[in-house]
């Protein structure tokens, strides 16, 4: 019997490059009001440098509305990635721990679900990706860490998602725009070729060549200066 779980992914921004008059409360409205299975998010922990949004409040409101977050170390700094689900759609399984280790594992949040009918596993992650200008040789090797990680996964799982901000575009080039183009000849980038931050396409949500797509849409939202991703797929 086949199912459809839907995965949301947002750079929500906590680094607080504007002033966004968000509450924590709100944002979990608009994360919430597709009722994904999946919950991705980017650019979260500590505390956001404006408005003073606590990473610990959003993840509350999401645990009271029936959500259950995956364990994850924080940075000090808002750079977070974290991962939510739903528990009465899949099973938790374990966490994954970081596949890069060298740094940044406060940016790779991941576990395995198991679906509820077929008991399928699903492998999904949360990543941010750091920019090329600060960390040009650790990005790199992020990026070919995830590639060969993409290259085996679906040996070992049914369906894998890595879905985050990757720092990354194909439109209006960045530096290692090509990576893309290498993890798509072990995944379909799911999101359709349109801008996620100002002209560029930085988000991204990678998926199994065996997953079926039903759909995906990029939500504009008033909390962050990149737009959300939404995909449904078939299990």
């Amino acid at each position: 019997m086949t199912e459809v779980l839907t995965l949301l992914s947002a750079n929500l921004d906590f680094m607080g490059a504007e002033n966004y008059n968000r509450t924590c409360k709100q944002i979990g409205s608009f994360l919430m009001s597709s009722k994904p299975t999946f919950i991705a998010l980017q650019e979260i922990g500590t505390i956001s440098k404006n408005d003073g949004l606590k990473d610990k409040d959003l993840i509350t409101e999401l645990e009271l509305n029936g959500y259950e977050a995956i364990t994850h170390t924080n940075s000090k700094k808002p750079v977070n990635s974290r991962l939510f689900y739903d528990s009465n759609v899949v099973k938790f399984v374990k966490n994954i721990l970081p596949i890069y280790e060298t740094g940044f594992v406060n940016r790779q949040s991941g576990a395995i679900f198991k679906t509820q009918n077929d008991n399928k596993t699903v492998a999904v992650f949360s990543l941010h990706f750091p920019l090329y200008g600060k960390f040009p040789k650790e990005k790199e090797e992020m990026w070919d860490t995830y590639i060969q990680f993409a290259s085996e996964a679906s040996k070992t799982y049914d369906h894998v998602i890595l879905a985050g901000d990757f720092n990354e575009s194909l439109i209006n080039k960045t530096d290692l725009s090509h990576k893309i183009t290498e993890m798509n000849r072990y995944m379909v980038d799911a999101s359709e070729k349109l801008p996620t931050w100002k002209n560029k396409k930085l988000d991204h949500v990678f998926i199994t060549k065996n997953t079926e797509i039903e759909a995906y849409s990029t939500l504009d939202n008033k909390f962050s200066d990149h737009k959300a991703l939404q995909v449904a797929f078939v299990v």
